[in-house]
């Protein structure tokens, strides 16, 4: 490595470098396989049971699929009331 890609490493934060960002993805797609694995062992019947309170809750990944939806609606949720809340620049002035 030569001093000025060395440099340019250490002026760069760790979470904008390529290696960081490849590494955070690969960390990100395992932590989501794992949290799929009960679900995965209750479709088996392998060591794993589910005890549901709703019919919905039986389905393959409902946690997954729900989580998403949910915070995709905050997210929404959010650009609709940064509209309503938003001021102008200069409103205090």
């Amino acid at each position: 490595m030569t001093d000025e890609q060395q440099q340019k490493d250490t002026q760069t934060p760790w979470i904008e470098r390529g290696s960081s960002l490849n590494l955070l993805y690969r960390l990100l797609i395992v932590i989501c396989l794992g949290l799929l694995v009960p679900d995965v062992l209750d479709m088996l019947h392998i060591g794993y049971h589910k005890h549901i309170h709703y019919g919905a809750e039986g389905w393959f990944a409902f946690y997954s699929i729900f989580g998403f939806i949910a915070y995709s609606l905050i997210v929404g949720a959010g650009f609709i009331w940064r509209r309503v809340v938003m001021r102008d620049e200069d409103y205090y002035a």
